[in-house]
């Protein structure tokens, strides 16, 4: 099987061979292969068969962060110790632990580099590891200035994060149906639900906003 990383310009591809005894990673540039790095290939229960995933990445990312935040995901579709959201998380003092959940494109890094800029404390970013109501540190896909960070934190609040330019900012209380719905859509090891149901129920207990925004600051602010 062959796994699939393209770049946004078209430019850089990079390919993981899971049919080998090895994960082989290439770089591709105008179609020229160079082989970058063996890892040795996982020998228990084939966890790769049926994956085919393309994640987008810029054309002069490193190409070992990419194969750490490939290799990240693939691994994290049957690891049951947590749930795993599509989300980045900070630490306000006050508070406890803020998730802003979205999909790819939704600002959430974006929203993370300005929390850290305004004195947060770094929890996760992109994927984040929940069990009851704590978030857990785990490490950082992009480049991240992290001053600050906290290993844990109990969840106070989670935002549904939806990015419209120019629109005007609108912050909405979601009922328990619908934060159902939004978090089963962000969730990454569904398949952990099953020993993960009381955090999934407390989940459900945590306040919850769908949120519109245009300015990440605007909505930095209602943080704290």
């Amino acid at each position: 099987m062959i796994i699939n990383l393209f770049s946004k310009k078209i430019k850089i591809c990079s390919l993981f061979d899971f049919e080998s005894s090895f994960l082989r990673f290439y770089k591709v540039n105008d179609n020229n292969f160079d082989e970058i790095i063996y890892v040795k290939k996982y020998t228990g229960e084939s966890k790769f068969n049926k994956i085919r995933k393309i994640v987008y990445v810029n054309e002069n990312d490193n190409p070992y962060q990419i194969l750490i935040y490939a290799l990240r995901e693939f691994y994290a579709l049957d690891y049951r110790e947590h749930l795993l959201l599509h989300a980045s998380s900070v630490s306000v003092s006050s508070k406890g632990a803020i998730l802003f959940v979205g999909p790819p494109g939704s600002g959430k890094t974006t929203i993370l580099k300005n929390a850290l800029n305004w004195g947060y404390n770094y929890i996760s970013e992109d994927l984040v590891f929940v069990k009851d109501d704590i978030c857990y540190l785990s490490p950082p896909f992009k480049f991240l200035d992290i001053k600050n960070f906290s290993k844990f934190s109990k969840i106070s609040e989670i935002y549904f994060i939806n990015f419209r330019y120019g629109a005007k900012f609108v912050k909405l209380m979601l009922g328990e149906e619908e934060k159902k719905k939004l978090i089963f859509e962000n969730l990454f090891n569904t398949r952990a639900l099953t020993n993960q149901f009381k955090t999934f129920k407390k989940l459900l207990e945590i306040p919850s906003y769908y949120v519109i925004y245009n300015d990440c600051n605007e909505l930095i602010s209602t943080f704290s």
